[in-house]
């Protein structure tokens, strides 16, 4: 059949389809606001209706043919809900404007637009629920697709559509126009999605089922990432070849791992290895099944009775409503015996399953809302809207929260149902009053089976005390065990940990790390964390551009505070062009959604006045009903009115003052138990109707996280407000936060304007910072005597502080002269008050002894009164009292406590303490790994010790030199005497680095200077010796002599020789004789030895071989050889003692084993001669051989005998005369007689 023949039967089928009403024929003039998307394909509503429809025309009658074959496959997919809707066609008779002819089909409006541009708009908004509904939706469509037995050939993100966040599949059976697109310049969007056994040009291969798969698998993967495959590479041939050789897209961190391995399947090369389309939606199913862990209540529904199955709904939200619906009561066993069924009355249509009992129903709920509450904690909702969630979702139940409280009881055997009983307690849910205690027992039961999300709640009661003394190691702890266990917000946890220094070092690249962890999960309090971080520059290099980026993302989610800051950004040209404008958009934005301080800034910048959410007042009548009496703006009780219900009642008719009052009623804990969480609650709703005194609180809270998370963003915006209402507390918190650069850049100089508003009220926490201030130059020039008269001005009105700063003044000479008596005596003052620093100044001052007598049971006692109050200090001193017996008796069991309390603080010296105790086992159980990890701890905060002890541990015990010299490195650094000399023989000796007799030298200097002895000696050393430095016996003379006096042993005897030599000074044999017998008596062997040898010869002293005998024997013991070898000669020839040939007979051999060639050549003779032991000739000639290998010439010559006489071994008498002939060379006289 000819072409033309063909496009005619197209025609007349198409013209018979509207003839017989099979598809609707549109008028075109019925269509209006026509407007080009792209191409063939326009936009356009239909006669008076709002709806979108789109019209892809075909502008040629030969195109008539692909106009049917579409309607075609159109109408066999048609009811699939993720098939673009086919509505039916329109002829276009003439449309010069558009230049349209012939037919159109009229089909549905893709609101979204591509795949690929929904995912650019939106991809930061999608969770991996909606990335998991995406790929399903688009398996789904695939699936139904090749059921119809149609290949789509040509699946890619720009013709994939999105409507209502639901995919839309069109263009099918396009197979025959893929290689002109492929050639086409756009190519670069084609190549990645195609079948590579496609775009191998020399196979002819046909595109199939399983090509289809392949592109399914190139989307599964663009759907996880956000963006199109080889986004960022050059799309030519080259890339083309790439991918037929096997080149795949990256997997994107935190993707499913099973996810990952369903769309690596898809994409494998060889067509026949990639799963088949029902093999990827069930396996899609079953991944989705598994990450929501509730596919008992997930349910498939049909849109349309005849359409093919539907998507999973995974909107835990409409199951919920259709449970809300139903009337359930739980009954324990226990207490009925009726049956359960009869428990249930269906009120709705639902269809439940006959078998579904009300014990599975009830489990079926509480996973559902477990499962949401622990997915808006990590999407980043707080506590305090996790409670209004929680009670949100009990009353959409239309249940008694009795009922699930019950059913949670008798259900305890599993962890996510104990943590989940634990936030009735917690948040004081239906009808169970707050009870901290019980909530912290349960969150510490599931937290201790690794349930994430109860280690989240275990570290906040640890943090805010609640039920349990506030620990912040231990909520460090768990939050760092949450993290370990993926929780993303415990992520958020342990980086406001890390920012804050709670229970750790303050680590602020550390937060970012984790805040960063938590953003890329799609965390919305890590992302406004890391926003401020990137405009402060806190923890990460300052970029106001990223922060900007996330400002306007988190805005947009209606996040109030990301709205003020955005404002912010936009009114100071913050990150983006300066416009005012939208500032104000903005601001209005914030303060609509409740930012306290966008509603005061509107007022600052625009004059607008944004009314708070104030109740009407009070009247004097109502409030006299309520027990109530109000003097200005102060609110009492009556007398006979008692606990709190007086102001409870007020509070909650919305009466702003009570609220206030209310609040700080439960931050005090005063008539009732003290509830800091309660506090906050009241002064946010006392705020939020423009109280000022509450708005300072509020920041306060924020400032010090009371009853909430600590944000000092947050605290720094309340504290702005309130100050400039002029409260004068908030004035000086203001000041706090500037000095200190928190949730502001810091400003030294608005930190001390600050301080000097509040002060002039005469707020006096003001007046001491402005103390300080002038103490310090903070903001101002320094000036002592002015800081001193406002701490004497406030010392005399009582203000504590300042009473220890004036001890402090007259202790240092700050702004007065030095009295110690008078610093003393405010020093007392202050102590005997409770001043935690004085009390730890006044135990130092006694233990000292530093302007009064000294006293150490005084030290201790004011040392015990300052740890009673916690003071890390004076628990590291109270620590050494009981170490060393400072003023009380040793304990070492009381040390360690001592030191451990101070190290849960991260006191550095008591880290370090605790480190020695368990390393040595003093007081506790030796535990060196335990001692290890304490000396790495304090190793890594900078201390010098614990590091050269690292350097020790390293270098004796693991004998690791360049960890040793790594450790030795960083003590030696940060001053550490100990360490310098230990580095410096490192140096000198080239142990572990390259020998350095220059560095050694240096290293040996710094350490002397501290008066290190062993240093001192090492540095005369190297001036004698000229190690690393020249030669100066003048210097090594002075160096020796210094250390001499401090008792130095091997100085001493240094110090003799150079007196015996004439060395660096005269000289002086006396002087020889003395310091060589201080250090004998000091125990050097060397000196005991030389001693010796004075008293055996006479030498500048009467002759006396007893003595000499003595110190032989004593340097002997000490394994001095030379001693060794003496004490034989002593033995052998009865010299200070009775003569002994078996014991010279034992020295000899001992001292002959170590190398000695005297020695050695004695020995051989006791063989040859048969004294001390039995004649033996071989061990002779063994002993005279080793000998005079050794270089001694008596035992060359006694050789050499025995070769010319061949004694005991064949006669050699060459050899004999080289024996001779050295012994002779050496002098020794009766050999050179021999070569005669």
């Amino acid at each position: 059949m000819s072409n033309d023949a063909e496009i005619k039967n197209s025609i007349d089928l198409l013209e018979k389809l509207i003839t017989e009403e099979r598809i609707i024929c549109y008028k075109y003039s019925d269509f209006k606001n026509v407007q080009q998307i792209e191409g063939n394909v326009f936009r356009a509503t239909w006669k008076s209706a709002d709806t979108f429809l789109v019209l892809k025309s075909f502008n040629n009658k030969k195109a008539t043919q692909k106009i049917v074959n579409e309607i075609n496959l159109y109408k066999k997919v048609d009811l699939h809900p993720n098939v673009l809707k086919f509505h039916g066609i329109t002829k276009i008779e003439t449309d010069v404007i558009h230049h349209l002819d012939n037919y159109s089909l009229v089909l549905e409006y893709a609101d979204s637009g591509t795949l690929k541009t929904y995912l650019n708009n939106h991809f930061s908004e999608l969770d991996w629920n909606d990335k998991f509904r995406l790929a399903l939706q688009l398996a789904n469509v695939v699936e139904c697709l090749h059921e119809f037995d149609i290949i789509h050939c040509n699946l890619n993100a720009n013709n994939i559509l999105v409507h209502q966040k639901n995919i839309k599949l069109a263009d099918f059976g396009l197979s025959k126009n893929i290689d002109k697109e492929l050639e086409s310049s756009d190519s670069s969007k084609l190549f990645a999605y195609v079948d590579p056994k496609f775009l191998n040009q020399e196979q002819n291969y046909e595109l199939n089922e399983k090509s289809d798969v392949y592109s399914v698998g190139v989307l599964m993967w663009q759907i996880s990432s956000g963006h199109q495959p080889f986004n960022n590479e050059l799309a030519d041939y080259g890339l083309a070849h790439d991918i037929i050789d096997g080149k795949r897209e990256n997997d994107v961190k935190g993707t499913p791992t099973e996810y990952i391995k369903l769309y690596r399947e898809c994409w494998k090369n060889e067509h026949n290895e990639r799963p088949d389309i029902h093999k990827v939606v069930s396996t899609l199913r079953a991944i989705i099944s598994h990450e929501q862990k509730d596919n008992n209540l997930l349910e498939t529904y049909n849109s349309n009775a005849n359409s093919s199955e539907e998507i999973i709904d995974t909107n835990h939200d409409l199951i919920l409503d259709d449970i809300s619906s139903m009337n359930l009561s739980y009954v324990d066993d226990s207490r009925s015996k009726s049956s359960l069924q009869d428990q249930i009355t269906v009120k709705s249509s639902i269809n439940c399953p006959e078998n579904n009992s009300t014990e599975s129903l009830f489990d079926d709920i509480i996973n559902i809302i477990i499962d949401k509450i622990i997915k808006k904690h990590n999407k980043g909702f707080t506590f305090e809207q996790i409670k209004q969630f929680i009670n949100q979702q009990i009353s959409q139940l239309n249940q008694p929260s009795s009922n699930i409280i019950d059913w949670l009881k008798n259900n305890q055997d599993k962890s996510q149902y104990v943590w989940f009983l634990g936030l009735f307690y917690y948040y004081s849910i239906g009808n169970i009053e707050n009870n901290n205690t019980e909530a912290f027992e349960l969150f510490s039961k599931a937290a201790i089976n690794d349930y994430s999300i109860a280690q989240v709640y275990l570290a906040k009661c640890y943090i805010d005390g609640c039920g349990i003394k506030q620990n912040k190691n231990m909520s460090f702890y768990w939050y760092q065990k949450a993290t370990e266990n993926k929780s993303i917000v415990g992520q958020v946890y342990l980086g406001y940990c890390y920012e804050h220094g709670i229970g750790i070092e303050q680590n602020e690249k550390k937060s970012i790390h984790y805040y960063k962890k938590a953003a890329d999960s799609g965390n919305m309090t890590a992302k406004l964390y890391l926003a401020n971080c990137y405009r402060l520059g806190e923890g990460v290099e300052k970029d106001e551009t990223k922060a900007f980026k996330y400002y306007i993302f988190l805005a947009s989610q209606k996040i109030s505070d990301a709205q003020y800051q955005l404002g912010n950004c936009f009114y100071n040209g913050i990150g983006v062009n300066q416009d005012k404008i939208q500032a104000k958009n903005w601001y209005e934005k914030a303060a609509s959604d409740g930012n306290i301080a966008a509603k005061d800034t509107l007022k600052k910048y625009f004059n607008i006045q944004v009314n708070e959410n104030r109740l009407q007042m009070l009247s004097f009548k109502k409030m006299k009903q309520f027990g109530l009496n109000y003097y200005g703006t102060k609110l009492t009780k009556k007398r006979n009115i008692k606990g709190v219900d007086y102001i409870q009642k007020a509070a909650e008719s919305g009466y702003k003052i009570a609220q206030y009052e209310l609040g700080n009623v439960y931050k005090k804990g005063e008539d009732t138990t003290k509830d800091e969480r309660k506090a906050f609650e009241y002064y946010k709703k006392s705020a939020e109707q423009g109280h000022i005194n509450a708005k300072f609180q509020l920041g306060y809270c924020y400032d010090k996280g009371i009853g909430t998370d600590i944000n000092k963003i947050k605290a720094f915006e309340l504290y702005e407000v309130a100050a400039k209402e002029k409260n004068s507390d908030a004035q000086n918190y203001l000041g706090t936060l500037y000095e200190k650069g928190q949730g502001i850049e810091k400003d030294p100089e608005k930190a001390f304007n600050w301080y000097k508003k509040a002060a002039e009220k005469k707020n006096k926490i003001a007046q001491y910072n402005l103390g300080r201030s002038y103490e310090l130059g903070i903001g101002v020039k320094r000036n002592d005597k002015q800081a001193f008269n406002i701490y004497k001005e406030l010392a005399n009105d009582g203000y504590l502080d300042a009473i220890f700063k004036v001890g402090t003044c007259y202790d240092k000479g700050v702004g007065i002269d030095i009295d110690k008596g008078k610093a003393l005596k405010f020093y007392e003052e202050a102590a005997e008050k409770g001043n935690i620093k004085a009390q730890a100044c006044l135990g130092t001052l006694y233990e000292n002894g530093q302007g009064i007598k000294k006293d150490l049971k005084q030290a201790f006692q004011w040392y015990k009164k300052a740890a009673e109050q916690n003071n890390e200090v004076a628990h590291y001193n109270l620590g050494k009292c009981y170490q060393f017996g400072i003023g009380t008796e040793k304990d070492n069991s009381k040390a360690f406590e001592s030191y451990k309390n101070a190290a849960e603080s991260n006191h550095l010296d008591s880290l370090f303490q605790l480190g020695y105790i368990y390393y040595n086992g003093k007081g506790v159980k030796a535990d060196k790994e335990n001692a290890l990890r304490l000396y790495k701890k304090a190793a890594d905060k900078g201390h010098s010790i614990a590091q050269y002890y690292l350097g020790e541990n390293s270098e004796k015990t693991e004998k690791n030199l360049k960890f040793a010299f790594h450790w030795y490195q960083k003590s030696a650094e940060n001053g550490y005497e100990v360490a310098q000399y230990t580095l410096g023989t490192y140096y000198e000796l080239g142990k572990g680095v390259n020998k350095d007799e220059v560095k050694a030298f240096e290293l040996y200097e710094k350490a002397s200077k501290k008066e290190f002895i062993e240093a001192q000696y090492k540095l005369g050393k190297c001036y004698y010796d000229g190690i690393g430095t020249v030669a100066n016996k003048e210097k090594a003379f002075e160096l020796y002599k210094k250390v001499s006096e401090k008792g130095n042993n091997e100085a001493q005897y240094k110090f003799g020789q150079l007196y015996e030599k004439g060395e660096g000074t005269e000289k002086n044999s006396e002087s020889s004789l003395y310091w060589y017998q201080k250090s004998a008596e000091n125990g050097y062997e060397v000196a005991q030895y030389t001693l010796g040898t004075y008293y055996e010869l006479g030498k500048g002293v009467n002759k006396d071989e007893v003595k000499a005998f003595e110190l032989y024997e004593k340097a002997a013991k000490k394994e001095f050889i030379e001693a060794q070898y003496k004490l034989g000669k002593c033995y052998y020839d009865g010299i200070g003692t009775v003569v002994n040939k078996e014991k010279a007979f034992e020295l000899y051999k001992n001292v002959s084993e170590k190398g000695n060639n005297e020695a050695q050549y004695k020995l051989g003779q006791l063989y040859e001669k048969g004294e001390g032991t039995e004649k033996n000739s071989e061990l002779s000639f063994y002993w005279y051989q080793k000998s005079a290998k050794n270089g001694y010439e008596d035992a060359q010559y006694n050789l050499g005998i025995y070769y010319e006489l061949g004694k005991g071994i064949n006669k050699d008498e060459n050899k004999a005369f080289r024996l001779y002939e050295r012994a002779a060379k050496r002098g020794l006289l009766k050999a050179q007689y021999k070569l005669g």
